[in-house]
């Protein structure tokens, strides 16, 4: 089972923390502020493995340089030039896993808002950047 949970970043965003309950692996998706996030990494407990950009925006995307020096996680984000911490480049039909088994995302392309935009989805959630 995963908890996914809202972290509060700039005046009005948000980035979104999701944690599998048994291994204690943690993702987090758009992550604009390093600080807001790892607050609420030490709240949740457990190792940042992953960070999932869904696209370019700075908004979404300038705290996770940051986040991944520290922690050392894998950065997936859509194949997009504007992505340059990008350790893992993925594309529409793709399944990504956190702690594999227990949490996979299917992943989605939702061109609209970007062109590259990207969303995951699994374990009844839908992780959509901008895109509705």
């Amino acid at each position: 089972m995963i908890t996914v949970t809202p972290v509060a970043i700039l005046s009005d965003n948000s980035a979104w923390l999701v944690r599998d309950d048994e291994s204690g692996c943690l993702a987090v998706v758009d992550p604009a502020e390093a600080g807001p996030i790892e607050a609420a990494i030490d709240a949740a407990g457990g190792k940042l493995d992953m960070i999932l950009l869904t696209h370019h925006h700075p908004d979404h995307i300038d705290g996770a340089t940051a986040l991944r020096h520290r922690h050392g996680a894998l950065v997936y984000a859509p194949e997009d030039e504007r992505i340059a911490m990008a350790t893992v480049h993925v594309r529409d039909g793709e399944r990504i896993a956190l702690a594999e088994p227990q949490a996979g995302f299917d992943v989605l392309a939702v061109p609209g808002h970007t062109l590259s935009h990207v969303a995951y989805h699994g374990e009844g959630v839908l992780l959509a950047g901008d895109t509705l």
